[in-house]
């Protein structure tokens, strides 16, 4: 499972983001969220522990909390994804044209 699918179904699973980030809190202490030591992954945690006390406090909401919890979730994947699996292109000859060819 990966951290996309823990929060996905923890946020389906709690409407209210401090019950949603208990859920998300217990995948990762389970090593069930995906790969999680790494500097994108302490930045995601200290997020959503940050959003946690905001929501507490009342200046967010819940579906704002969750929504910027989604944010941080997607530009850490990007950092990651950037880091950790570069994009390699190759180009070569296919019946005769060029094609370039990405992973």
């Amino acid at each position: 499972m990966s951290l996309n699918d823990a929060q996905g179904s923890c946020s389906a699973a709690n409407a209210d983001y401090s019950a949603m980030w208990d859920c998300v809190r217990g995948r990762v202490a389970n090593g069930t969220a995906g790969m999680m030591n790494n500097e994108m992954g302490i930045r995601y945690m200290a997020y959503g522990d940050a959003l946690n006390e905001q929501y507490r406090a009342g200046q967010v909401s819940s579906a704002q909390a969750k929504y910027l919890l989604s944010q941080e979730l997607a530009r850490g994947n990007a950092e990651f994804n950037a880091k950790y699996h570069p994009t390699v292109c190759r180009t070569q000859v296919v019946f005769g044209t060029l094609q370039t060819m990405c992973n």
